[in-house]
């Protein structure tokens, strides 16, 4: 998961890597809108848990990825990247 953002996301975001756990909290370096996040990612098939009201709050996504395998998580990191 941390390659795939670094790859896909670059500089564009920042996040500390977990010393365990199921997610990742990325933060945004600039302001995106969450609700077309949340739009754009479901109309590629990704599903985001948690709602824009809760990333409002720590500036940034709660990307999960204990369900998901190795190239479902490389499909799904890419379709984000490219959305914001």
């Amino acid at each position: 998961m941390i390659d795939l953002l670094h790859t896909h996301f670059g500089d564009r975001i920042r996040f500390e890597t977990p010393t365990g756990g199921m997610a990742i909290w990325v933060k945004f370096r600039l302001p995106v809108d969450y609700e077309d996040i949340e739009y754009r990612a479901s109309l590629a098939g990704v599903a985001l848990a948690e709602r824009p009201e809760a990333w409002r709050k720590v500036a940034g996504i709660r990307l999960g990825f204990a369900s998901l395998d190795k190239e479902e998580l490389a499909v799904a990191v890419k379709v984000l990247a490219d959305i914001c």
